[in-house]
């Protein structure tokens, strides 16, 4: 159950994730697809309907639409004129058309490319002077052919080509980055007026263009609804994980608070066995049968007091007899307050989880040594009854400040389960053995060891599993409860052990909670 809950959380982090990218693709796509529209706007302001409007006016249309509308700094046309091989400005918006002087090597280059590109800092320096000529210091340019109609006064010689622009300066207001989709627009509009200029021999062309940018538009459209339903089915889906995650992690602690309440009950019965033992076993009856023969003597009892033999026989009965008896009221008092530790724990345990719905856990400072002892103590009548022999190897450890009874309940767990694999596996000579570790640093480690059967390396992986144990009438709920405790205090809870050669428990925890 508890690999299913770390694969829920696993999930809900992946659809998190998921979700944050949806939101950025959705994000993109909205801008994307405002820039299209301004592209597709300008399509439809230069219509086909304008092929025959004087060719000087669709140039200057053009321009105007790419400054006014699309946020061009400034846009215009040079007309290459074949075969002399001369450049002139036709028209430049904004400003009246720049004089141009030696820039016809250049322009001659990117007339005879026959393509488009980008002009920016780090063009080929034959660009760089023809972005110095017209004033732009990045640009977009499309080279052309013109094989018929007026770019001027009314015919463009066969041969002619027309190198369209439009950029911006970084000093300027208007200045932004231009995008691949910006230069592959800037293309389609400037086939479009070409075709427009060629009269309308190219407008099938950018026709079908101008349908693909409204099917891409389309396809945007049902993008962006495609992602609005899976935003949406996310955000339901997150909600369900989340529900199903609360209900699994308060399972998790129920399972843990009855098997921390088991625990403490059973050391409750045991302590209480060994109150009925002792009192069964008690030689207060002893106090009866000297009565009896008292009351038997009757009237003789004065004499038979009288003698000293007799008294002093008496008397060294009811010396041993009193101190017996004081020996066993001291066990019987002894086992009482281990019972009202139980009992106090179990209250404790109780407390925690009415409290685990409204607030953290009180975190206190603890002294270390105290804390082991009080776990070895609520555990202490199950390892008498078992003969098992509990060393303490304490090294000085500041006080740490954390949950005490958190802590206390991982502890019992620990030495309880150290004595129950001692036992099952029947050796003789059972030990464990409490430690307390300090890394000089802002941490501790409280250790649990014993000589018992060992744990083998497959299984070990295994241990803080929900539901895994390898006693026959356990119920895994004990070490996965235990590790959860010891993460929520910043900790950790781990092992050591090999088949054989018993077990070392770890719990690494911080001296001051974070």
């Amino acid at each position: 159950m508890a690999t299913d809950s770390a694969a829920l959380v696993e999930t809900l982090k992946a659809k998190a994730t998921l979700l944050i990218h949806r939101e950025r693709e959705l994000f993109e796509l909205r801008q994307a697809r405002r820039r299209t529209e301004e592209w597709l706007r300008a399509f439809h302001a230069l219509s086909p309907e304008l092929q025959d409007t004087d060719m000087a006016g669709l140039i200057a249309r053009w321009s105007d639409l790419l400054v006014g509308s699309l946020s061009f700094e400034s846009a215009g046309a040079l007309e290459y004129e074949a075969p002399s091989g001369r450049v002139t400005m036709q028209t430049m918006d904004p400003g009246p058309p720049r004089a141009l002087t030696h820039v016809e090597a250049e322009a001659d280059a990117l007339f005879r490319a026959k393509g488009s590109g980008r002009c920016d800092p780090s063009a080929p320096p034959e660009l760089r002077r023809l972005a110095d000529a017209i004033g732009l210091e990045e640009f977009l340019w499309l080279s052309s052919s013109v094989r018929r109609g007026s770019v001027r006064r009314g015919s463009v010689r066969s041969g002619s080509r027309l190198l369209l622009f439009a950029g911006s300066s970084p000093r300027t207001a208007k200045f932004h980055t231009f995008s691949e989709d910006d230069q592959n627009h800037f293309t389609l509009l400037g086939n479009h007026l070409a075709a427009l200029v060629n009269n309308g021999i190219l407008a099938a062309q950018v026709e079908r263009e101008r349908t693909e940018i409204v099917a891409a538009n389309r396809e945007l459209d049902a993008s962006l609804r495609e992602l609005s339903r899976t935003q949406r089915e996310l955000i339901a889906s997150t909600k369900l994980v989340a529900e199903t995650s609360r209900r699994a992690g308060m399972a998790d602690i129920a399972a843990g608070v009855l098997h921390n309440v088991g625990n403490v009950l059973t050391s409750i019965n045991v302590g209480a066995e060994l109150v009925a033992e002792r009192l069964r076993a008690s030689r207060v009856g002893n106090v009866a049968k000297l009565v009896r023969l008292l009351e038997a003597e009757g009237e003789n009892l004065p004499a038979s007091l009288a003698t000293a033999d007799r008294a002093s026989k008496i008397l060294n009965f009811l010396r041993e007899l009193s101190a017996h008896l004081a020996t066993e009221r001291d066990e019987i008092l002894g086992e009482v307050t281990r019972l009202q530790e139980y009992l106090s724990h179990l209250k404790a345990i109780v407390n925690k989880q009415q409290s685990y719905a409204t607030a953290l856990g009180v975190t206190e400072l603890c002294e270390l040594p105290g804390l082991v002892d009080d776990a070895i103590a609520l555990v202490s009548a199950s390892l008498a009854l078992t003969g098992i022999e509990v060393a303490r190897d304490y090294q000085p450890v500041a006080g740490a400040t954390l949950d005490r009874h958190k802590a206390l309940q991982i502890l019992v767990n620990l030495v309880r389960n150290a004595a129950e694999s001692i036992a099952g596996c029947g050796r003789e000579g059972g030990r464990i053995v409490a430690s307390i570790r300090g890394d000089g640093g802002a941490r501790f480690q409280l250790m649990v060891e014993d000589n018992g059967a060992g744990i083998d390396e497959q299984l070990a992986s295994r241990l803080f599993t929900q539901g895994f144990t390898t006693k026959p009438s356990g119920h895994g709920f004990g070490l996965h409860t235990s590790a959860l405790a010891a993460k929520e205090m910043g900790g950790t809870l781990t092992c050591r052990s090999a088949p054989g050669r018993g077990a070392t428990f770890i719990l690494d925890l911080p001296l001051r909670p974070r």
